[in-house]
Formats: C-alpha cells, sequence, structure tokens
C-alpha cells in the first residue's frame, strides 16, 4: 500500500535538484528512510532523459491529455507535467521512469495528492504501460525575465589556461548572443536578446527576438494589456517603445564589478612582479584599441574597458539598441500543436551594428577554455560544430520531428540532443534536449506544449540548472549552431529552475511570417570553420 509522505521525506526525497522541491505523492511502493549513522548523508538525485520508451508514442496526444483531464477534476491547480526519469547522481544505472506533476506550492494536502497520483497511475496501467510511476511535487512556473541586479559573478584568474578575465566583463557590450536587454521604461526587468534576423526581399533592417515578457512585463497573462503591439512608424519616432542594453541599476552594477577587479587583479600583478607605477602609464599607452587590451589578459585591460564603458555607454540613451516593433499577444495553444507564443521583434539601430558584424555567433571564450569545450562536445556524435576564433556560428534549424527523434547520440549511444545557450544571467551553460515534449499549465492562459531542457553539467557533485531568471529570451542551440527555439520559462522555484521551457524555432518563424512586414525575415546565418 502506498503510504503518505511524512513531512521530513516531503522536505528531502528531491534533494538534490536545484529547486530542492517538496513531494506531495508518489506512486512507487518503495520506502523512503533518512540516512542514519556517523557518515550518513542525503543522495542527490537529477532529471534525466527518457530515452527508448513505448510511452513516447501515446504521451502527448494520449495518455497527457488525460491526465491533465484528472488533476481538473480534481481540481488541482496544477503548473507542469513532465515525462522524465530521476536518478541518483553517482549512479549509472537506468533510472525510473516519472510522470512528474508540477503543483502550486501549498495548495494539495498530502492525502489529497496521494488520491490524485493514484488516480494518475490507473491512467498510465490503464494504456498499457505497467513501468511508469506518478510523483507530485511543488513547482511553480517562472517567466525567466531578470531580477534588478546581476549576481556577483566566479572569479576567474588570468592564465595561459583560464578566460581572459576581460571577456566576461564586455561580452555584453558586444553583439555575440546573449545580450542583457530591458525595456527603457522598466528598466527592472531584464531578459536577453534570444537572435538576429535580417529583413530579407528588398529590405536592410536588422531585428533581434527576444521573449514579450521581458520587453512588455506589464501585459500580464489576463491584462487588458495583452494585445499585439504593433508599430510601423519610421524611425525616429519620439513616440517609441524602445529597448536597451542594461537598465541603469544592472549597469552602474557591472561598473562596479570591473572596479572591484581591477584592484583585485592589480594586487594579484603586484605580488608577482616588482613594477613601478610609471611603468603602468607606458604600459597603457601601447594599448591602441580595446581587443589589445583584452588580449594583455591584466587588470590594465580591465581599467581600460571601464574607462570605454563609462565614457560611451553611461548615458542612457547610448544604451539603447532600437525600438520594439512587433509582438503578438502572449498565448498558449496558438498553433495545432499548442506551443507558447512569446515573442518580440526589435528593429536594431543601424548606429549600433559593428562593421565587423558577421552574423549571429555564441562566444564560447567568454566563460571556458578551448580545452574545456572540446571536453564538453567529447560524445557528441556528430563533428561538434564550428567554433570560429572561439565562436560558434549559428546556421540551420533543429526540427519539431527531429527533438522528438533526435539522430545524435550521447556516451551511451541513447538518442539525445546536447544544447548550450548564453543568457544574461546564467551565461554559457549546457543541457539536453528530452525526447519527451513536456506541457506546462498557466490559469489565465490554458496548457502548452515545450520543447524541454533538462541540465547537463560534469560537476555532478552540486545542483546545476540550465537557466535562470533574466536568461528569457536566449536562443537555445546544439553544438552544430542550429538553432533549437527561444527559451521562456522553467519549473521549480523563483531562485532554481530545475527543468527549462523552450518554444521551438520552426513555430517562432510562422508566427513572425505571418506578420506581414515580416514575412520574409530569417536568422542571419553566422561564420562557419569545421575543427
Amino acid at each position: 500500500m502506498t503510504a503518505i509522505a511524512s513531512r521530513t521525506e516531503a522536505r528531502c526525497y528531491y534533494y538534490g535538484l536545484p529547486s530542492r522541491p517538496y513531494l506531495v505523492a508518489r506512486t512507487d511502493l518503495i520506502p523512503w528512510e533518512m540516512p542514519t549513522g556517523p557518515e550518513a548523508y542525503l543522495m542527490p538525485k537529477e532529471f534525466r532523459m527518457v530515452g527508448h520508451h513505448k510511452i513516447e508514442d501515446i504521451w502527448e496526444n494520449d495518455l497527457a491529455p488525460k491526465i491533465h483531464a484528472v488533476l481538473d477534476s480534481s481540481k488541482v491547480d496544477w503548473t507542469s507535467t513532465d515525462l522524465v526519469r530521476i536518478g541518483y547522481v553517482h549512479e549509472a544505472v537506468d533510472s525510473n521512469l516519472i510522470v512528474c506533476i508540477g503543483v502550486e506550492p501549498d495548495t494539495l494536502p498530502f492525502d489529497v495528492g496521494i488520491d490524485v497520483a493514484l488516480q494518475c497511475k490507473q491512467v498510465v496501467l490503464d494504456s498499457g504501460i505497467e513501468d511508469v510511476e506518478v510523483e507530485i511535487r511543488e513547482s511553480n512556473i517562472t517567466s525567466l525575465a531578470g531580477p534588478k541586479l546581476l549576481q556577483p559573478s566566479e572569479m576567474q584568474y588570468s592564465s595561459a589556461n583560464e578566460v581572459n578575465p576581460v571577456t566576461p566583463a564586455r561580452e555584453p557590450f558586444t553583439f555575440a548572443l546573449g545580450i542583457p536587454i530591458c525595456s527603457q521604461s522598466t528598466p527592472a526587468v531584464e531578459g536577453t536578446g534570444g537572435f538576429f534576423l535580417d529583413e530579407g526581399g528588398d529590405g536592410k533592417r536588422l531585428f533581434l527576438l527576444t521573449t514579450r515578457h521581458s520587453v512588455l512585463p506589464q501585459a500580464g497573462d489576463s491584462s487588458t494589456e495583452n494585445a499585439v503591439f504593433e508599430d510601423v512608424s519610421v524611425p525616429p519616432n519620439q513616440s517609441r517603445h524602445n529597448v536597451s542594453l542594461f537598465g541603469k541599476t544592472s549597469f552602474t552594477h557591472h561598473l562596479d564589478e570591473l572596479d572591484y577587479n581591477i584592484k583585485l587583479y592589480f594586487t594579484l600583478d603586484r605580488r608577482d612582479v616588482a613594477a613601478k607605477e610609471t611603468e603602468r602609464e607606458a604600459n597603457k599607452s601601447k594599448f591602441q584599441s580595446l581587443g589589445e587590451a583584452m588580449r594583455a589578459g591584466n587588470w590594465q585591460g580591465l581599467e581600460y574597458l571601464h574607462e570605454d564603458l563609462s565614457t560611451h555607454w553611461a548615458a542612457e540613451d547610448n544604451r539603447v539598441l532600437g525600438r520594439l516593433m512587433y509582438s503578438p499577444r502572449l498565448a498558449v495553444g496558438a498553433s495545432p500543436e499548442r506551443y507558447t507564443q512569446d515573442i518580440a521583434v526589435i528593429e536594431v539601430d543601424p548606429s549600433k551594428l559593428p562593421t565587423e558584424f558577421n552574423g549571429n555567433i555564441i562566444n564560447l571564450n567568454s566563460k571556458y577554455t578551448f580545452s574545456t569545450l572540446i571536453a564538453a562536445t567529447r560524445y557528441y556524435s556528430k563533428p561538434a560544430g564550428i567554433l570560429y576564433n572561439g565562436h560558434l556560428g549559428l546556421r540551420g534549424i533543429i526540427g519539431v520531428d527531429e527533438m522528438r527523434n533526435p539522430t545524435t547520440h550521447d556516451q551511451t549511444a541513447a538518442p539525445c540532443i546536447f544544447v548550450l545557450k548564453n543568457g544574461r544571467t546564467s551565461g554559457l551553460t549546457f543541457g539536453r534536449a528530452n525526447r519527451a515534449l513536456s506541457f506546462i499549465h498557466r490559469k489565465s492562459l490554458g496548457v502548452s506544449k515545450e520543447w524541454t531542457i533538462l541540465p547537463s553539467d560534469d560537476k555532478k557533485h552540486e545542483p546545476r540548472h540550465f537557466s535562470t531568471k533574466g536568461d528569457s529570451g536566449s536562443v537555445v542551440v546544439d553544438f552544430r549552431g542550429r538553432i533549437g527555439g527561444i527559451l521562456h520559462s522553467g519549473c521549480g522555484s523563483e531562485e532554481s529552475i530545475d527543468i527549462t521551457y523552450v518554444t521551438p524555432i520552426s513555430f517562432i518563424m510562422d508566427t513572425i511570417h505571418s506578420y506581414g512586414p515580416l514575412a520574409n525575415a530569417s536568422p542571419i546565418p553566422g561564420p562557419v570553420d569545421e575543427f
């Protein structure tokens, strides 16, 4: 007989997941026991991909809707349904396959939850599936627009085999993807610029794609302001909806971090080299460009960058990237596939385009060394694409059929798409796309279907997440540079995201093309260089 979870079990059952969710109910019969003894400790758990299983054939169009019907008839405030495996981090054996149901915190008592879980389990059994359990956990759906302040970045020391400290400091001010953006009128809410599109046809304009809630945060799920945004005026336009690089508070904090690192690297440098103050000025005069300063890899490079940002980017108007041109209303079920429609298109001011702009790239140098990147792609079964001076050029797309049936494999030969993104808050992260699409439930909008991204990190001893608040709008790509979609939300808690949800690129482009002025728009290909 399945037992009602104790409060200790509820608190500790999902130890290891980034958000540490509370267990409400589970249908398996394995007793849970708190570890005891002088060296007792909780074993961390992690989400894993489904792999091959017959449940995939009925999940999206048959089984999931039946489970949703049970939840709705029981008046459960559910937030998501994911088909995943949950296993212990240090155990490589096949883990249990779970229909994992998220519910709003403090809305489903344990005794009611176990009854709901058993009803859902019966639906699974009635479908001819006997080796899948049901678990219910407390979990929010969080739109990944950002907080007011940046989190302190991890210190990185400059050496021949480590990331140059200037690189991540200047990264937000480049056109490499992962650009931190906000509406000029709501600077406290920030997101990430996804990827660039050109106008196509005879047009010369450049656009940047992101999520609607990153630049129109006031247009809530059920608000009357949740209407199509359209600006067909020709710039300059005094009433236009400007989109900026960084809000004022975030920009100031970025400069403060630079100040701290300048002092840090100055101290470290002086410990190793007995240099005079006059040599500092002599060295600084040799920096003819920001690129030269960056290559120097020392405190002078950081100081030069601080001076450049303070001089050219401090004024609010100087950080305006462009204007919001088009954003369809926030919706779910906007197509037969019922994906989330959370899209905004920004027209980039021509004055912001550098002469060296060469298409959509993700700068892989901003966080990892070359050897680390090679190690990260070692299990990828096709040529890991295209590192161009440490840049990953974006070309092509991942279709929905391939999302469900990957053509690449992991180290165990299981079908898997390895993905990455560069977000405003969490930076460059790696993940694994789940073959089984997930469903999320918003009370005011309804149920939507999502491409599901699970975390992936070699440092298995600590919780990791693929995304966090502020990463909304980031483009998710595979290691060959093919675009999979735009991330918009995740489940877990406000502070930690367990699973990331992505709108597929095919639906995004269909939506964009349905708007006349963008009928010919397409992602700008990045540079290509096999390694």
